[in-house]
């Protein structure tokens, strides 16, 4: 269960690592950061996580330059985007300025994107899809039926992938965390 228990964590930690790399600690200067990159302008221009990794580069040295590329990459649509820049509002962090307002903002935006790529019935959107229900990103409040309904779909869908995968066990774990009764009806 260790194996498909790590499925779920790779969206996250494609965060927590791009998080990582903000961290002081890590402190790489831009230009190495940015040679490190070895993309062409072309590459960049077609690459979501690119326009990340190029965005967090600058927000380093130039703050200005490093939105440009992560809203340029929000803006195409990219949740990975919209979720990065919602949490550097919410921590303040990359030379940005904490802001509630702004951090709800692309909270939403990435919620609204999720809710659209759901419908591919793609695991991953689908299970960050009911994270956000379940924590409230991007709502007034947390939804836990709303998240209940998300992490059933996520269940049937990564046990379609994956014959050995339980969704039995695993949705009547998250449940009992939600504080569901198991013996509702699905919506």
């Amino acid at each position: 269960m260790q194996i498909k228990q790590n499925k779920i964590l790779i969206p996250y930690l494609f965060i927590i690592g791009l998080f990582t790399y903000l961290s002081p600690v890590y402190g790489n200067e831009l230009q190495t950061c940015l040679e490190h990159t070895s993309y062409s302008q072309q590459e960049v221009d077609e690459g979501f996580e690119k326009d990340i990794y190029l965005g967090l580069c600058y927000l380093k040295k130039d703050t200005e330059q490093g939105l440009y590329w992560l809203e340029k990459t929000a803006n195409k649509g990219s949740f990975y985007a919209k979720e990065m820049l919602a949490l550097l509002y919410e921590k303040g962090k990359g030379g940005l300025p904490k802001d509630k307002q702004l951090s709800q903002e692309w909270y939403t935006s990435a919620l609204q994107t999720l809710k659209q790529q759901a419908q591919n019935n793609d695991p991953q959107v689908l299970y960050m899809l009911a994270f956000y229900y379940e924590q409230g990103r991007g709502l007034a409040q947390p939804d836990k039926q709303q998240a209940w309904y998300w992490y059933q779909q996520w269940a049937k869908q990564e046990s379609l992938l994956d014959p050995n995968f339980d969704p039995d066990f695993l949705t009547s774990y998250i449940a009992k965390k939600l504080g569901i009764d198991t013996h509702l009806p699905e919506q």
